[in-house]
This record gives C-alpha cells, sequence and structure tokens, in this order.
C-alpha cells in the first residue's frame, strides 16, 4: 500500500521559476538606459521577489508577519516622535547610547524601538547595539515624509479600530457620504467632512499640508507640459487644489522656458498660510472646488483670463463619484468654448490584476469616503459631466497616471 506524503512548501519548479524572472529583470536593468526600461524591470524584480518571498516562507509564519505589519508603522511614528530620525549620522555608525544623549530618551525603550526598525530592514544593525543608516531610513530625515507618517498613524491607523462597527452599523457598502465617514465616525462626529474635521486643529492641518508636500510625482517627464500653448499675458496652468504649489514647482522646474502666467488655487486656510513652494510669481487664489464655479475664465467673467491647462491632482481619490462630478461641473464652465485641457492625475487601477499597491490605496482611501479607480470606473465618472478621457499616460506607472481630458463636444 503506497502512503501519500502531503507535499509542503512550494515545488523546486515554481522557485525556479520565480528566480529566472529575477534574473532576466536584473539582465535587463542592467543593458539598458531607457527610463521606462528600467522602471520595468525594477517593478518585475519587486513582484517577482515577494512571491519568492511569500512562498517560500511557511503559510503560518506569513500570516504572523502579516498581523504585525502595523506595528512597523508604529515604530517608526514613535522613532519620530522621540526624534530620532532628526540628527543621524548620513553614513557613520551611530550607537543606541548615541541616541539617548542627543534625545535625552530612556535607554531600554530607545534600545527597543531602534531593534525593531532594525529588524524590519529601516536600519542596519553592524553589531550588538550599533547601527548605520539605509537609503530608507535617510527618508525619514526629511520633515514633510515625518509628517506623511504622522498623517498615516493619526488620521487613518488609529481611526481604522472603528471601521468595523461603522460597517456594521451602516452597511458593508462603500461609504457614499463624505460628511458621515468612517474618519468621522471614528472621530465621534457627524455632518462634517475630513477637512473641515482637520481644519479645527491648526497643528493637523499643518501636518497633512506637509504630508502631501513629501509626494513628489515626476510631472515634467509624466507629461509633455511644453505642449501648453500659451502666450505671456495667458494663463498656462491653474493648480485646483494645489496646496504648497509642490506641483507647479515640478513642471516650472523642468519647462523653465514655459510662457504663460500660472495660478494655485485652494482653500483659503491653505492659501493664507503662505508657506508656498513654487515661485513667488505664481498667483495664489482661494477657491472651494465643491461650492464655486472655476473663477479663472474668460475675461469677461473675471480678472483672470482663461487658462490653457486645468490640474486636478491627488483630488478626486478624496471624493465619492457624486462630489467628483460636482468638482467637474464647476470646472466645465471655464473651459467652455476654449481650446482648454484638464489633466487628472490620480492612480489608474488597472481593469483585471491590478498593482497590488495601488488596490491597498484603494483601501486606504475608506477612511473619508474617497477611493482610487479603475480605467473603466474613470470614464464612467466622467459621464454626464460633459468630459471625456481623450489619452492616459503612464498607465503602468506604479503610483499616479496622467489623464489628458477635454470638454465631450
Amino acid at each position: 500500500m503506497t502512503v501519500e506524503v502531503e507535499s509542503r512548501g512550494p515545488s523546486s519548479t515554481q522557485l525556479s521559476a520565480l528566480a529566472s524572472t529575477i534574473n532576466a529583470a536584473v539582465s535587463l536593468y542592467s543593458s539598458t538606459n531607457d527610463p521606462y526600461e528600467r522602471d520595468t524591470a525594477l517593478r518585475n524584480i519587486e513582484l517577482a521577489s515577494k512571491q519568492l518571498s511569500q512562498c517560500s516562507v511557511e503559510p503560518r509564519r506569513y500570516l504572523m508577519g502579516f498581523h504585525f505589519q502595523p506595528h512597523q508603522v508604529l515604530s517608526v511614528r514613535l522613532a519620530i516622535e522621540m526624534g530620532i530620525f532628526d540628527n543621524l549620522p548620513t553614513s557613520s555608525p551611530f550607537t543606541v547610547n548615541d541616541l539617548v544623549k542627543s534625545n535625552g530618551t530612556d535607554p531600554e525603550f530607545t534600545g527597543r524601538v531602534i531593534r525593531a526598525l532594525a529588524a524590519v530592514g529601516i536600519f542596519e544593525e553592524l553589531h550588538e547595539g550599533t547601527f548605520k543608516q539605509t537609503q530608507v531610513s535617510r527618508e525619514w530625515a526629511n520633515k514633510n515624509m515625518q509628517s506623511y507618517t504622522k498623517h498615516a498613524w493619526d488620521n487613518i491607523f488609529v481611526c481604522m479600530s472603528k471601521y468595523m462597527e461603522f460597517f456594521k452599523e451602516r452597511g458593508f457598502v462603500s461609504p457614499s457620504d463624505p460628511m458621515n465617514s468612517p474618519y468621522a465616525f471614528a472621530k465621534g462626529v457627524k455632518d462634517i467632512d475630513f477637512f473641515n474635521i482637520l481644519s479645527q486643529d491648526p497643528k493637523s492641518v499643518k501636518i497633512f499640508n506637509e504630508a502631501m508636500t513629501s509626494i513628489k510625482d515626476p510631472l515634467g517627464s509624466m507629461y509633455d507640459f511644453g505642449t501648453i500653448q500659451a502666450r505671456d499675458d495667458d494663463v498656462a496652468l491653474v493648480d485646483i487644489g494645489g496646496g504648497k504649489g509642490q506641483s507647479i514647482q515640478s513642471i516650472r522646474s523642468t519647462y523653465p522656458k514655459l510662457k504663460g502666467k500660472f495660478v494655485l488655487q485652494d482653500l483659503p486656510d491653505v492659501i493664507l498660510a503662505g508657506d508656498r513652494v513654487c515661485p513667488p510669481d505664481v498667483i495664489a487664489q482661494s477657491y472651494d472646488f465643491l461650492k464655486q464655479v472655476q473663477p479663472v475664465k474668460a475675461p469677461a467673467y473675471s480678472r483672470y483670463p482663461g487658462a490653457a491647462t486645468y490640474l486636478l491632482k491627488s483630488i478626486l481619490h478624496d471624493w465619492p463619484d457624486a462630489e467628483c462630478r460636482t468638482i467637474l461641473r464647476n470646472l466645465a464652465p471655464a473651459m467652455r468654448g476654449y481650446h482648454s485641457k484638464l489633466l487628472i492625475v490620480e492612480l489608474v487601477l488597472s481593469d483585471s490584476n491590478p498593482d497590488t499597491s495601488k488596490v491597498l490605496y484603494d483601501i486606504n482611501m475608506l477612511f473619508c469616503a474617497g477611493k482610487e479607480r479603475s480605467v473603466k470606473q474613470w470614464h464612467a465618472l466622467l459621464e454626464g459631466t460633459g468630459f471625456r478621457i481623450q489619452r492616459i499616460f503612464g498607465i503602468d506607472n506604479p503610483v499616479r497616471s496622467v489623464m489628458e481630458v477635454v470638454l465631450d463636444e
């Protein structure tokens, strides 16, 4: 009698296939100078490495590590609050005692936090009690990146503990009321959206705005802004909800000869803060895209001329479909009758087998009743707004893509 023994672990064929995929991607990365091919190679390495790591770990052990992912963010959040990332040597080693002396923290607790950060690869442990920075840890020397982690933990992770209660009460459906989002529920308030809740605490507003500034998309390489046709007295671009002007700064630095004026629009609190990163000649204007028709339009209606290009970057993902359509309908009259175009810069998920990080971004946006959308969902969103998507640039980008949108006339 033959007894079949249950096979444990991945097959050698599966491991070999993944290793071959990684080796082929490494060869491509080493042999080309084409930025797109190098990015593709790195994404293939990342995906195959994740699959290799997952299948080579015993399932129960994998699940335990899976459940401890929030602890990694907590460790970084603690380190930020303790000032650990602020005065670290760039390349030379440091010890736990060095951190204790410079930050006045408790030795035992500091050691536990640093040990955790080293265990997940944020620091490198050279030998007992001695560490060095990595490329990842150096990112947190930047105050804006620290603010992003504060935002992620304070505004999203902490509130996630209340999400089950929210969905059990409201039903397991996508939130569609930004005035009563999971975030508002977790905060114990009603009839107020995330941004207005945030505005009640100036410190939180500052952290959020700094966090958004840390998101640096290379807009100049994602889209050819040199195609914008504007004269010196025209408005070349209006950045709607543009925060501190980081997008305008990116575009202007990449296309220094671009003619025309630039307008930065955001809510009054953001505009009045004044701590912008864009050039001083950029026109700053208060604007509420949910309540007001776009003011930058034909000279007969405004002291601002109509714009050649309007930009909505990382705006529509904050809102459910109904509010997105309101934003678009408020913009359409400013563009009607002119050769203007709208650039929507957002995540674009493929309709099948979407990128893991993009899917998790979508789950992240539950907190404010927003969402990330697939190609089909983007096309459906624009139906009935007077707009249509003409082209999508960088649909395979690991983060955001650029949708070129025109009036459907």
